[in-house]
Parts: C-alpha cells; sequence; structure tokens
C-alpha cells in the first residue's frame, strides 16, 4: 500500500487527522504551578498560530471523571464484563 501513496497524500492526510475540524485531539496540559505563567504566555502565542485557529479549543477544569463523561467516549465493555462476571 505504501507504494501506491505519495508524500503530499501522506501530509493531507496527516494534517486532516491531527489538525482539522474533524479531529479529536486532546492536548494535556498537567505541569507544576511553577509553568503556570509560562503555559499561559505559550497558549496566548498558540492562539496566532494558524493551525491552532482551524482547531475549536475547548479548556476543560472540571476533574478527570466528568472530563471523561463529556467526551462521549465508548463505554469499558472489558471492564465492565470483567465486573458483571466477578458477581455472578
Amino acid at each position: 500500500m505504501l507504494k501506491t501513496i505519495t508524500k503530499k497524500e501522506m501530509q493531507d492526510h496527516f494534517e486532516k487527522v491531527f489538525f482539522s475540524a474533524e479531529s479529536m485531539r486532546i492536548d494535556l496540559e498537567m505541569t507544576a504551578k511553577k509553568h503556570a505563567e509560562e503555559q499561559a504566555k505559550v497558549r496566548e502565542e498558540n492562539k496566532e498560530h494558524e493551525i491552532f485557529k482551524l482547531l475549536k479549543r475547548v479548556h476543560v477544569t472540571d476533574d478527570m471523571h466528568k472530563f471523561k463523561k463529556s467526551m462521549g467516549l465508548h463505554p469499558n465493555v472489558v471492564k465492565s464484563n470483567f465486573l458483571a462476571a466477578q458477581q455472578k
């Protein structure tokens, strides 16, 4: 298959997957308070970059459990089945 794809096609696909309105990307920022000021500065600089202007960014400040529920992920069937089997 790789012999049938051009470099341009691969670059276009990469940009579509990671940097388009169709992508579902998570940027986790879990840094120390010591770096909060620097992170805020970088975040502001990124807002001006063309790649980041295409993305709809949602700033989440809730805890991890609320965040996971808001993601609309598929349920963890393996875990659910395991727990159900233990209760039998």
